[in-house]
C-alpha cells in the first residue's frame, strides 16, 4: 500500500485536551488533503492502519465510479482515528464514530480539524462493545470496521455489538490485515467462524479496489445478515 502520509505536527491528550505529544498525517484524495492526527503512544486505534486507508480508498474509488450511495447512514466501529467515517462523510453520508471513551478526544480532534470537508453530518460517540445498546443508538444503513479484530477477547463481545445493531437491510463493510502473528490469526479465524452464524460474507476481489491502494494481505469484506 503506497500511502500518501506527510507527517506534519505532534498532539497527545493531557486532562482530556490535545497538546504536543502525537504525530498529524496529511491524507491526499483528488478533491482536498484531510488532516489526520496520530497517537505516537499507545496500542490500537492510535495511528491510521493500513487496512483503513485501504477500506478508506476503497470508499473513495466507490464514490468515484457513482456505486457509492451517500444518502445512507453510517455507524463505524471502532474508529480510532476516524479516518473512514470521516472519508464517508465527506462525500455526504451522515456518520456516528465510535470507540471506546479514551479514543474520543482524538475522534473529536479529527472531527473539527476536517470540518469545512464533511458534507454529511458527522459526530463521535463512545460504544463499548459487548455492553447493551443504549436508546441513543440508531440501526444503520451502513457499518464500517477497519482493523478492528486483533485481540481474540474481544472478538465475541464485537460479535454481539454487531448483531444487535443490523437491521435486515444493514451492510457491514469491512477490512483487515493478515499478520505474520499466532495470536491475532486465531482471533480473526473467530471472528470469521463467529460471523459465519449471522451473515452472508462475500470479499471483496482486489479488483474492485482502489487500484493504486490494495494489498494482497489486506481483505476488505461485505457481510449482510442472514434472515431468520
Amino acid at each position: 500500500v503506497a500511502a500518501f502520509v506527510t507527517p506534519l505536527r505532534l498532539l497527545s491528550v493531557v486532562n482530556n485536551e490535545l497538546v504536543n505529544v502525537c504525530a498529524r498525517c496529511a491524507l491526499g484524495f483528488h478533491w482536498c488533503r484531510l488532516a489526520i492526527h496520530q497517537w505516537s503512544e499507545g496500542d490500537v486505534g492510535c495511528v491510521v492502519w493500513d487496512g483503513a486507508l485501504v477500506l478508506g480508498k476503497f470508499i473513495d474509488h466507490k464514490n468515484c465510479t457513482g456505486e457509492w450511495d451517500t444518502k445512507k447512514s453510517v455507524l463505524e466501529l471502532g474508529s480510532g482515528t476516524g479516518i473512514v467515517g470521516i472519508i464517508s462523510c465527506s462525500f455526504g453520508n451522515d456518520v456516528v464514530l465510535t470507540d471506546l471513551s479514551q479514543f474520543l478526544p482524538l475522534l473529536d480532534k479529527n472531527l473539527e480539524e476536517n470540518r469545512s470537508h464533511l458534507k454529511g453530518k458527522a459526530r463521535a460517540r463512545t460504544l463499548e462493545w459487548g455492553v447493551p445498546l443504549t436508546p441513543h443508538v440508531f440501526t444503520p444503513d451502513i457499518i464500517l470496521m477497519s482493523e478492528c479484530v486483533y485481540y481474540e477477547k474481544a472478538v465475541d463481545p464485537l460479535l454481539k455489538t454487531m448483531t444487535e445493531l443490523c437491521g435486515p437491510n444493514t451492510e457491514v463493510l469491512l477490512s483487515y490485515e493478515d499478520r505474520d502473528n499466532e495470536a491475532n490469526s486465531a482471533a480473526v479465524a473467530r471472528f470469521l467462524q463467529g460471523c459465519r452464524q449471522h451473515f452472508v460474507i462475500d470479499e471483496v476481489p482486489t479488483e474492485d479496489q482502489h487500484p493504486d491502494f490494495s494489498s494482497h494481505d489486506i481483505h476488505i469484506l461485505r457481510l449482510k445478515p442472514i434472515m431468520q
